[in-house]
Parts: C-alpha cells; structure tokens; sequence
C-alpha cells in the first residue's frame, strides 16, 4: 500500500513539474552528438539508438526544411548507423517513385553517381553538398553483402519523366501482349505528361482526367485479371512492380486534379471534387507517400527495416480538425503521412523529426533548361524564450537527440508546430527530436550534370 502511494505520488509529480527544467530536460536527452561530420566513420554515440528505436522497422528521419545543411549531416550519420548497428536497408525519399526506381537500378549496375541520381532524387538533395556522404556511401554499399535500396516515396512528377513513363508503359503492354492497347488508348496516355506534369505546361480537361484515371485503373485489372494474357507472361514481381508504379500514377494524378489545375478549367475541378479545401491536395499526396512506404514495406521489400527522409511537414504523427477561412468549404483534417502511417504501423513506426535553435536555410527552387539553378536562401530567427530550443540553447546543447515520449517532456511551446494549429504538445508529433543549435545551409556542389 505504502509503495503503491508513492508510485502514484511521484507520477502525479512528473506530471505536474516544468517541462523546461533543466533537470527535465537533461533526463530526455538520450545521446549528444560528439560530430555532425557526416564523413565520420566513428558512430558510437549513436548506441542509445538501438533502445530508443526498439522494435520499430520503419523509421521517419524529417528535416525542419529543404536546405538545413547541418541536419543532412547529422541525419547522414544516423542512417549509417541505423545501416550497419540495425540492419535499416531501404531508404525511402521524398522523391518520386518513378524516378527513383531508376535511380535505383543505375547504382546498382554501377553507373556514375551523379548521372543516377539526376534520375530521381529532389533537386533540393541532389545538389546540396552535405547530402554526398550519403550519396556515395549508398554507392559504396551497393558493392556490399549488405546492400541499401533506395526507392521514393512520392506522386509528382515532372513533364519529361511522365513522357518516359508512357514510353515504357506502352512498350510494356506492346512486348506482353500486342495490340491489346488500342489507338484510342495511346492517345490518351499521350495526354498523361501534361495531367501529371508538377513543371507546367498546357492543362487537361475534367473529361480527359476522368479518362485518364479509368484507362490507367483498367491498365492495373489487367495485371490482376486472371484470364488476362499477361498474366501468362510475365512474373509475380513484375506485375507488383507494375502495379505499384501504375498505382502512384494514379495518385499523382488526382494530387495534381485536386489541387495543380488552373484557369481555364479550375472552376470544374473544384465543382468536381465539392470545392476541395486546399489541405485535400496536401493529403491526397500524404496518404499517396504512406500507401507507397506500405507497399514497399509489406510486398516489394517485406521483412526487410526502412528509412524514410522526409521533411517534418509529412512526417510529423499529428493530424488536427481546421476549419477553412472560405466557408463554402467543408472543415478539413490536416492528415499528415507520419500520420497515415502510424495507424498502420502502430509501434513499430518511430519518427524522428529535426528542430533548431536558429540558422540558415538554402535551397534550390528552380532548374532551369540550361542546368543552371537559382538558390534561395532563407534566415531563421532565434527561438523565443519559452521554447524547447530556447531552453536547450541555454543549456549549452549543440547537437542531441531528446526522446519527447517522456511525459514530463510534454512541452507545448515549440517550433515543431504548424501553422494554423493549436499549440499541442511535441510528444503528440514524434517519438524523438534531433535538437541542432546553430543549423547551416545547405551548399551547392560545384558541378551537377542537368537533367
């Protein structure tokens, strides 16, 4: 009885002390940096990781914004170590899938580094100096026992890969069974670049989406349909193949339809969808990120750990009812993919999301036709007192990981939230928080082939 009072007494304790003092916050943080130097082949104050992480085999890495040079670095080391400690070997990226799978297929055959990933990944990692030693330990990976995957995650695509897309779609169905697409079918898929196309470019009519989106949904029963031909002709992993890649496709499309049209057809596509809240594209692309890492995760790698980088925007486990400021407009849910993905995975999902106390942020925000690239730059205040990071400033942190699971670590004061949401506590967005103090930009690398 005595043991039991005290149990509830020291809990009801926890509860109700300061989540920013300092003796509460020393005791979440679980490991401090000695290093971001991403080159580091020293990882051993990574170990707390291990039982941080537990169970979990799929893994989120979010970043606080496209540019944060430092937190590539750091993230960098703590993908090698979830690689060789762990056994994490699939990286999933904020790219596209279409893309990626060919970059994929180019690192492993071994073809020159920087021609691979100008296949699939952002421009905003491509080019970013602090995001090579990643890069290349992939590619030295790749010549391993232990090879590392790299897939993506996301629908957009632009104008030239939809084109190839449709090229290899096309020959695809031509090779398994001739004639089957008809000349009606190839026109329409000629239509897909411009539907799908995140780069610009003329914009298709609510008809042909509709079309578009009927053709490509009976282009994946005919992977499935038993009494199909292709059925006979090409593989189990082929077909999944095929149908995931169609399934993102379809995706990207509605993504796009929900929220990429303009004028003149806008006006149909809002009558379409009910007027859609412009947080419906945002989920339509998040639920699209989460399905895709299911998939990997369940047929085309099962049994096999995941990383998934990503920007916290996505990543983050939190999902709140906003109410639109155009009131012919339906109360929408912000669903997130860490959101998706946590109903999915259950425990083991762990997200680790990126916050700072100030810095810099650069990124590039446009290739244009010539390979030349335009980068924005972008300064982030000090946190106001108050915050976790102010607080963690004071303390001297520079770089550490906090497990916020903690509930003493309840801290609603933050740069974790979003915008337009209530303050809630950073336990109800991640598991844990990579703190950098003094974050850097991103640089360019000094030469990159263009696309």
């Amino acid at each position: 009885m005595i043991y039991l009072l005290c149990t509830i007494l020291l809990s009801c304790s926890a509860l109700g002390s300061d989540p920013l003092d300092p003796k509460v916050i020393q005791s979440a943080i679980v490991a401090e940096l000695t290093t971001i130097d991403a080159t580091s082949t020293e990882l051993k104050d990574l170990a707390p990781l291990v039982k941080l992480i537990g169970p979990a085999h799929v893994v989120q890495l979010g970043e606080r914004g496209h540019g944060d040079g430092s937190s590539y670095e750091a993230r960098t080391r703590i993908a090698k170590f979830l690689h060789s400690e762990m056994g994490f070997d699939v990286i999933v990226l904020e790219s596209p899938y279409f893309g990626m799978m060919r970059t994929n297929l180019a690192i492993m055959d071994g073809e020159p580094l920087a021609g691979a990933l100008a296949q699939g990944v952002g421009v905003w990692w491509r080019l970013a100096r602090q995001m090579q030693p990643l890069f290349k330990y992939i590619e030295a990976q790749a010549r391993t026992s232990h090879p590392i995957v790299v897939a993506g995650g996301d629908s957009q695509i632009d104008k030239s890969e939809a084109e190839l897309l449709v090229k290899m779609l096309t020959e695809f169905f031509e090779h398994h069974d001739p004639g089957w697409l008809s000349d009606s079918n190839r026109k329409q898929l000629a239509l897909l670049p411009a539907a799908l196309g995140f780069d610009g470019g003329p914009m298709v009519t609510l008809r042909s989406y509709t079309m578009l989106r009927d053709l490509l949904s009976e282009l994946r029963l005919a992977l499935t349909r038993p009494s199909h031909r292709l059925r006979a002709t090409t593989s189990p992993v082929e077909r999944i193949w095929w149908d995931q890649l169609l399934d993102v496709t379809e995706q990207g499309l509605e993504d796009r339809a929900i929220r990429g049209f303009a004028p003149p057809f806008a006006g149909d596509f809002q009558a379409y969808f009910k007027h859609p809240a412009p947080y419906a594209g945002q989920n339509r692309r998040d639920r699209g990120i989460s399905n895709t890492v299911i998939r990997l995760a369940e047929d085309i790698y099962p049994g096999r750990k995941i990383i998934v980088w990503i920007a916290n925007s996505h990543a983050h486990e939190f999902s709140e009812a906003v109410k639109e400021g155009n009131e012919d407009f339906d109360a929408v849910r912000i669903e997130s993919t860490g959101t998706y993905l946590a109903g999915y995975f259950g425990p083991e999902l762990f997200t680790l999301l990126t916050t700072k106390y100030k810095g810099q942020q650069s990124s590039p925000s446009i290739e244009n036709p010539d390979g030349t690239v335009v980068w924005t730059d972008y300064v982030v205040p000090p946190a106001k007192k108050g915050t976790i990071e102010h607080a963690l400033h004071e303390l001297g942190i520079t770089t550490a990981i906090l497990d916020v699971s903690r509930s003493a670590l309840r801290v609603k004061h933050s740069r974790m939230a979003l915008p337009g949401e209530p303050e809630r506590s950073i336990a109800d967005f991640a598991d844990a928080l990579l703190f950098i103090d003094d974050m850097q930009p991103s640089t360019p690398i000094e030469s990159f082939p263009a696309k």
